[in-house]
């Protein structure tokens, strides 16, 4: 399986492994594989390195520091205005 048949994924852009991204990247997923105590395939391990990238970016769009203060909701009420 190829980084361009996941849904959504594109793979980085050159200036992402100019910049050092790439390397990154490739230390993240390594680190991450052997916490999980994963082995992969090298191949398996391309794809893991090109997808990390994006997916850290829409992760990182998850955290909404303005949010902080706000009390979480346990429960939703449709009517509550």
């Amino acid at each position: 399986m190829t980084p361009t048949q996941f849904p959504g994924n594109r793979s980085p852009s050159p200036s992402h492994k100019e910049n050092g991204v790439a390397s990154d990247a490739n230390a993240a997923v390594k680190m991450l594989l052997e916490t999980a105590n994963l082995t992969v395939s090298e191949e398996e391990f391309a794809i893991f390195t090109e997808s990390y990238p994006i997916l850290r970016s829409q992760a990182d769009g998850l955290y909404l520091p303005h949010l902080d203060a706000e009390v979480p909701a346990v429960s939703f009420d449709p009517a509550a205005e």
